[in-house]
This record gives C-alpha cells, structure tokens and sequence, in this order.
C-alpha cells in the first residue's frame, strides 16, 4: 500500500490488534503491506507508541547536572 492511501476498517483493526500484541511499527508494516510511518501514526493515535519513552544517553543524568553546574559561570551552559 503506498503512502497516503486509505486503509479500510478491517485494516485497522487488525493493525490495532497487532499493536496490541507488541508488534512493533516495522513488523506491522512489513506483514500488512503498510509503510511504517502510517502505522507508527496510528500507534500514536491509539496511544500504544512503540518508542518506549524518550532516548538516554550514555552520560548518566546525575553526571550532566553536575557538569552543568561547573560551567554555569562560563556563561554557556553546554
């Protein structure tokens, strides 16, 4: 299916249903045919994002407090 297209009720419905099986965007895209983007709209949509919260990087939060507080008088806060 290409990108814009309606999908039918049954359609979504069983993108939910797979989504609510713990499917991923991409495994949901790859077995209906859907591109990823469209299915990761939906998700959101239905509030099952398959993101898992925001990206950590590998500096622990503790760490880059710390920093910011020691650099706080240089007058950029990096």
């Amino acid at each position: 299916m290409k990108l814009g297209q309606r999908m039918s009720l049954g359609q979504l419905e069983e993108m939910h249903q797979l989504a609510l099986e713990g499917k991923n965007a991409l495994q949901i895209s790859r077995s209906m045919d859907v591109s990823p983007t469209t299915v990761r709209e939906y998700m959101k949509k239905w509030g099952l994002d398959d993101k898992g919260g925001k990206k950590q990087g590998k500096y622990p939060p503790q760490l880059i407090a710390e920093w910011d507080r020691l650099h706080e008088r240089y007058g950029k806060n990096v």
